[in-house]
Order: C-alpha cells, then sequence, then structure tokens
C-alpha cells in the first residue's frame, strides 16, 4: 500500500503540487466507550499518512484526527458546537464547512467568513411545496443538527396576512420541530409558509418559504 501511495503522490508533486492530508479520527459510536477493533486501522492509516509525509517533501500532513477526536476514542459528535459528523462517520455539510474553516489557516489561507449566524439552515419540512390543506394540519421543519435551538416559529403569509405567527415549538420531536395549525383559521386562498430558528443569544436562522393551498369546504 506505501508503494502505491507513495507513486500517486509523486504523480502529483512531479508538476510541483503540495498534497495535503488529513489525519482521520475513528468513528463516534453511541454508548461504545473505549477503543473498537475498528479504531486500529484509523491508527494505522494514520501512521502510513505520517510516514510518506517524512519521505515525502511535498506533504503537508494536518492533525484533524486531534482536532475532532483530542482525547481519542470514544470520539465527540459535537466539535465547537457543530454536528460535524451526523451520523457519527461521514461529515455533515455544516461539519465539512467547519471543517473547512478550521484547515485554511493551517495551510497558510485566509479563513472563510465567518456564518452570520450560529444555527443551521432550517427548511419546512411538511407540508411539501404546493400542497392544499384543510382542517388540522401539523407543520414540522428541520435542520442538519437541533443544537442552540430556542424556539422554532411558524409564519404564514398571504391575503391580509403578513408574517402571521401560527405556532412555536419549543421542543424537537422525532418528526422535527412541530406545531398545530387550523387551517380554519384562515381564509381559503394561497399562501407562503416558513419557519424561523432562534437561539437563546438571538441567532437567527430563516427557512426557503413554501407555497401551500388552503381548501376548506365552505360551510
Amino acid at each position: 500500500m506505501t508503494t502505491g501511495m507513495d507513486q500517486r503522490v509523486q504523480q502529483f508533486t512531479a508538476t510541483g503540487a503540495t498534497v495535503v492530508m488529513l489525519t482521520q479520527p475513528p468513528f463516534a459510536e453511541s454508548g461504545v466507550s473505549g477503543p473498537t477493533a475498528a479504531d486500529e486501522n484509523f491508527e494505522r492509516l494514520n501512521a502510513l499518512e505520517t510516514t510518506l509525509a517524512l519521505h515525502q517533501p511535498h506533504i503537508v500532513l494536518v492533525d484533524l484526527a486531534a482536532r475532532v477526536c483530542p482525547s481519542g476514542p470514544p470520539c465527540p459528535l459535537v466539535v465547537d458546537d457543530v454536528w460535524a459528523r451526523g451520523d457519527g462517520i461521514h461529515y455533515s455539510s455544516d461539519g465539512s464547512l467547519w471543517v473547512a474553516r478550521w484547515l485554511m489557516p493551517q495551510l497558510g489561507i485566509a479563513a472563510l467568513d465567518a456564518p452570520s449566524s450560529a444555527l443551521p439552515v432550517m427548511r419546512v419540512a411538511k407540508p411539501s411545496n404546493g400542497a392544499t390543506l384543510s382542517g388540522t394540519q401539523f407543520p414540522s421543519a428541520s435542520s442538519s443538527f437541533g443544537l442552540g435551538f430556542s424556539t422554532v416559529e411558524f409564519r404564514l403569509t398571504g391575503g391580509t396576512f403578513h408574517d402571521v405567527l401560527i405556532g412555536t415549538s419549543s421542543t424537537p420531536t422525532p418528526y422535527g420541530w412541530l406545531v398545530a395549525w387550523h387551517t380554519t383559521a384562515v381564509p381559503n386562498g394561497t399562501y407562503t409558509l416558513r419557519s424561523e430558528a432562534t437561539s437563546a443569544s438571538g441567532d437567527r436562522s430563516v427557512s426557503a418559504d413554501v407555497t401551500v393551498v388552503v381548501a376548506n369546504p365552505r360551510r
């Protein structure tokens, strides 16, 4: 394996490129109190990368494993208040962005601008865009992770209604942030619905609008 990786590295460095290698943290497994057999594979991989970096002048080795899992396995799921690896294995979209923001200064590259909000991007999970609704509905919102939320509001715009609060959720459920909405409280017609998450420190995350049609039987 070392020979194969050496050859691949040389293909890049022959053109003057620098190869960046990241050590990899073990999987984060909920309920596991110590190292597992799989952790040995990560130790071998990281040792191999270290050996290559020592013998190849154009390799930069960055210790991501120590940043994500500083005390060794079991590794945390959350780093710097970011759910870096949503399933304990793969980096989430927010986790990948967090890695990029941390990595760039290590390579002498200006860091990405900090996000305007510490909260993840919200989206309305239900109802779907263009849905026709009647009676009592249960709008729900979700995000890549639910840390830092204080409340999630659902707001409606359309007709004589503008940015009207139709429900607030302060506790997530297995189906996301959920409220009950009695659609009979508004006239039949077309509306836009969105969710807004707020943290205790005042950060906000606003979802994209979804369009819904309220069509209750006329009395």
